[in-house]
């Protein structure tokens, strides 16, 4: 029936059984086919159907029948066929402006399906009248054209692009032409509304067209939106709110709507804004989020996330302390009040370097010495994090200070006068102070962070090194390697003693160096052979002299100061 509707209009079917049988076995030799045939017109008018061509084909025989109207053909839309052989059969409806018509359903002798004539129930064949029991109605439409051009958004035709056309009333009704070369469609539907689509890899037209009459529609070939951009989502206790931005690409056509679902069971939410917010879920469970834009072709790619829901937030820690130590710092705090808190999480700003712990302490590692740092405490739950708790005054971390470098020891009267550089590292606080000492015997000088004083009260003739060790508030840091040895002499001047003395036989001639003495304005050079000077001294500036090479003996050298020569130092040829 629904075949004939989408073919040919309102036809209506009056099939009278073939009649008939007596009794329980008398078999009549034929029955009579009535149809009662009504037309459909533009705009919606109906009338009967005159002069059609009717006929009715035998299945099994495919012998054909005439089904002439009954009385005059110019006034009547009734047609009868009498004395049909009983079986199957299947009627053919033709008429000039109309679409050719078979019922049921099917329009080739090949599928078609039969109608199959039999006896009616307590039929009579003496009584015509109780043998036209069964009336059947269909429609027979007029014919119309649809047609336009298929073109891209860019403005191309688009030829072989396939167009449907969809009939609102009867959607399994849905013809289909290609465009021809210049994207030209054409497709003769009967009257009725419809959806015209053309589908063109992911791009879509749609037009929705009401056809009493030649429709003359051009298609643009449109898309679904894209994917959503920078979807965030925030959670909290119990809630989700998910943020995005529009897609890079709208299809073509006005986004309609955005769809947000929340799996498992957390429901949907259907928007034009730009965020969502789901509320009721549950605290500490996983929800996939799947986001979809959608305009007048569809929906378009989603874009899909995963957050965890928070549960209730913990409470803040109280009391955050602070103690330095060396580049680290040592905190302490009071228990939040939650009794879900899996751990505490300590931060030191700047670099966020942090420690974590199920305790209320930690020591936050890493740290430059002597900055400035604010540290923060946090209690963790299993699905968020509390408010911050931040101690309440900034800390620097705390070292012990390097050591003391190029420490310099000269001569002095009745003691030493020493003077150093600062340590690279200060251990993050100012030095306090230096203390000086003079080994052997350990006499000491102090300062409160001048790099310079003086040891008296030393041995004559002892040859003194001094280590120089600084302090700050974290205690006293490493002593400095000690100096060159310098010697006190009588009445507590101090003298400079010759170190580092090397003697090398060279061809014809003995060469003496030695490292270059603390005070010493000179040196004192000889030669002795057997034992005995071979001259008086000579009086050098350098730390180099040269001697004719004797058979056997020794070069002595005295580092002279302004107090006077230094002790013997001697070296064997």
């Amino acid at each position: 029936m629904k075949t004939l509707l989408r073919r040919l209009g309102v036809l209506l079917l009056t099939l009278g059984t073939l009649s008939a049988m007596t009794g329980n076995a008398q078999a009549a030799s034929g029955g009579t086919l009535g149809l009662n045939l009504t037309a459909r017109y533009a705009g919606g008018t109906t009338g009967p159907l005159l002069g059609a061509l009717v006929t009715a084909e035998n299945i099994d025989t495919a012998l054909v029948y005439p089904v002439p109207a009954y009385g005059d053909p110019a006034t009547s839309a009734y047609y009868q066929a009498t004395s049909l052989p009983f079986g199957r059969y299947r009627l053919r409806v033709e008429r000039v402006g109309f679409a050719t018509t078979y019922w049921p359903r099917q329009y080739s002798r090949e599928t078609a399906a039969p109608v199959t004539f039999g006896l009616a129930p307590g039929c009579n064949p003496a009584d015509a009248a109780m043998c036209d029991l069964h009336i059947l109605t269909a429609q027979i439409d007029q014919t119309v054209t649809l047609s336009g051009t298929v073109r891209h958004r860019s403005g191309q035709s688009q030829p072989g692009a396939l167009v449907t056309a969809t009939r609102a009333s009867e959607p399994t009704y849905h013809p289909s032409v290609a465009t021809d070369s210049s994207g030209a469609y054409a497709l003769q539907v009967p009257v009725g509304a419809y959806e015209l689509s053309t589908p063109n890899g992911a791009s879509v037209a749609r037009e929705t067209i009401d056809a009493t009459g030649p429709v003359s529609r051009d298609l643009t070939l449109l898309a679904s939106p894209g994917t959503p951009r920078d979807v965030v989502v925030t959670t909290s206790s119990r809630t989700a709110s998910v943020f995005w931005n529009h897609p890079a690409d709208d299809g073509g056509a006005a986004l309609t709507a955005y769809t947000v679902t929340a799996a498992p069971a957390g429901g949907t939410c259907t928007t034009t804004a730009t965020s969502c917010t789901f509320t009721g879920l549950e605290s500490g469970r996983s929800y996939t989020f799947r986001l979809a834009a959608a305009n007048r072709i569809g929906e378009g790619t989603p874009a899909i996330t995963t957050a965890l829901v928070q549960g209730p937030v913990p409470a803040p820690v109280r009391e955050v302390r602070v103690t330095p130590s060396d580049r680290a710092l040592d905190v302490t705090w009071s228990a939040s009040a939650s009794e879900d808190v899996r751990e505490y999480v300590a931060t030191a700003t700047p670099g966020g370097k942090s420690c974590s712990t199920a305790d209320l302490a930690c020591t936050i590692g890493g740290l430059r010495n002597g900055r400035s740092y604010r540290v923060s405490v946090i209690a963790r739950s299993s699905t968020s994090d509390s408010p911050v708790a931040t101690a309440a005054r900034d800390a620097a971390p705390l070292g012990l200070p390097g050591s003391p470098r190029d420490v310099r020891v000269t001569p002095a009267r009745g003691g030493l006068k020493i003077a150093w550089r600062s340590p690279l590292d200060d251990g993050g606080r100012r030095i306090q102070q230096y203390v000086a000492t003079a080994w052997p015997g350990g006499r000491t000088c102090q300062t409160d962070g001048a790099q310079h004083c003086s040891i008296k009260g030393l041995r004559p003739g002892t040859a003194y090194s001094v280590t120089v060790r600084a302090g700050n508030r974290a205690g006293t840091g490493t002593m400095s390697p000690g100096s060159a040895p310098v010697e006190a002499r009588e009445g507590g001047a101090l003298r400079a003693r010759v170190t580092g003395l090397k003697v090398r036989r060279t061809a014809g001639s003995v060469v003496a160096t030695w490292r270059r003495s603390p005070g010493a304005t000179a040196y004192w050079v000889r030669m002795r052979t057997n034992g005995k000077p071979a001259g008086g001294w000579s009086v050098v500036r350098s730390t180099r002299a040269r001697f004719a090479a004797p058979a056997n003996g020794d070069v002595e050298v005295r580092a002279v100061t302004r107090t006077g020569p230094g002790p013997i130092v001697r070296g064997a040829v």
